[in-house]
């Protein structure tokens, strides 16, 4: 869980997160909103970013997709540069998040 503090209104965060995998197997991970149950490492559907619809199936839903912004109850949006990866043995890995706090 990230804690983005308090921030004023119309002002922008940006934070570094560090992820480090220490043990000698790889480790993979998602970045989601905690209150979306039915997104797993297991399910999860790539955002695509060029606009092209490949006419997948009814599991591209919202509730699946990672790599567009988080949305908060409040209207905040939440970016991270990386959203899912596998971190290789003893690899440490830097993300790079903005919070856009609109309310």
């Amino acid at each position: 869980m990230v804690n983005l503090e308090l921030a004023k209104v119309n002002t922008q965060l940006r934070r570094t997160l560090t992820l480090v995998n220490s043990s000698p197997i790889p480790a993979m991970f998602i970045i989601k909103n905690s209150k979306n149950k039915k997104l797993g490492l297991d399910n999860f559907i790539v955002n695509e970013t060029n606009g092209s619809d490949h006419g997948t199936d009814s599991l591209q839903s919202g509730s699946l997709v990672v790599g567009k912004p988080i949305k908060t109850r409040r209207g905040n949006i939440i970016n991270f540069d990386v959203s899912h990866y596998t971190l290789r043995p003893n690899e440490k890995k830097q993300i790079n998040m903005t919070a856009d706090c609109l309310n």
